[in-house]
């Protein structure tokens, strides 16, 4: 596993690397530039709730390349338990400026999640906003995906047939965590980033909160007023377990006599996980055999860095393949 090199705050199960914006950035690009795949990690505090009852979960942070604090209250609460975490970097604020170093650098980018036509939206949206993007597809899979082992299999073929360098995966915690750590044990070797809901963002179909919330750590207060039925019992009750959660953090560092370091129990279940349902082996079978009818069909293709051409690419929506038309800049 490729990891980036940096101090870490941990709190409860998982951690946060030390790393500013722009140096995130770099890192993503670093991790491109190698070619052996990785995936990256947005923690916030909902995150550090159900890490404590997921062991895969835990298992993905500890196998993660890089983890980027998506909160303020990370940021915050690492100047009383260092190290301190130098800003904030969450997953939607970094695709934009991610996607700019994508195109100058002529990455190949694909889009995971989000329901039906979103990813497309966004795919639209971000090639007429970005000269030279190249977007090579989307793909919307059906709800309940990940617990069926051939539903699984076929999105991963998808996104690895794309050959992409850069895939943003917008499913939520923990699905898109869990997935990114199986699919690039099993081969992937596309960098892949947690976006949570940045593909709604982009796609106009939701609205991000004001700057100035952001800034405040009340983003999420913003966001239960947009749809309170469904994350009203994250913030007022599961997330509130993020209280002891943090005094265990420190009674842990004071019992210990480290003052300046965190409990560094090993997050890793033992053995299998019980969500694993789809095999490495399989994963990584047919990954092999994409591989090769890549290297195959590379010779063929010569036509990829033309500054604006009409290619076609395939979108899968709810289990149904079909093929569009979309305008790609290479």
């Amino acid at each position: 596993m490729t990891s980036v090199a940096c101090d870490r705050f941990q709190v409860g199960a998982i951690h946060a690397d030390c790393v500013t914006f722009a140096g995130a950035i770099d890192a993503i690009a670093d991790l491109v530039r190698a070619g052996a795949g990785g995936y990256v990690v947005t923690p916030n505090v909902d995150h550090v709730v159900l890490a404590e009852r997921s062991s895969p979960l835990r298992t993905a942070y500890a196998g993660a390349s890089l983890s980027l604090a998506d909160g303020t209250p990370l940021v915050w609460l690492s100047r009383l338990l260092h190290p301190r975490l130098p800003e904030k970097v969450s997953g939607s604020d970094l695709t934009v400026p991610l996607l700019k170093r994508a195109a100058r650098e002529g990455w190949r980018v694909y889009l995971l999640g989000g329901e039906p036509g979103v990813g497309q939206a966004a795919a639209a949206r971000l090639t007429h906003d970005i000269p030279n993007l190249e977007i090579v597809g989307t793909d919307a899979p059906a709800l309940g995906f990940d617990k069926d082992p051939g539903r699984e299999r076929a999105a991963f073929d998808l996104m690895c047939e794309a050959k992409a360098d850069l895939v943003l995966m917008a499913l939520g915690c923990p699905k898109q965590e869990i997935l990114m750590q199986r699919w690039h044990s099993a081969l992937a070797l596309g960098v892949m980033l947690g976006v949570g809901a940045t593909l709604d963002f982009l796609a106009g179909h939701v609205r991000r909160a004001p700057a100035c919330l952001s800034r405040w750590g009340l983003e999420w207060l913003y966001r239960l007023a947009q749809d309170p039925r469904r994350l009203a019992r994250r913030y007022l009750v599961r997330d509130l377990a993020f209280i002891p959660i943090v005094l265990r953090t420190w009674l842990n560092r004071l019992s210990a006599g480290r003052p300046t370091e965190l409990d560094r129990r090993d997050p890793r279940p033992q053995g299998n996980t019980a969500d694993d349902l789809l095999g490495a082996d399989d994963l990584r079978d047919s990954a092999r055999r994409i591989q090769r009818s890549r290297a195959e069909s590379d010779t063929e293709h010569d036509d990829v860095h033309r500054p604006s051409e009409l290619r076609r690419f395939r979108v899968r929506e709810q289990g149904v393949d079909r093929e569009d038309d979309a305008v790609v800049r290479g």
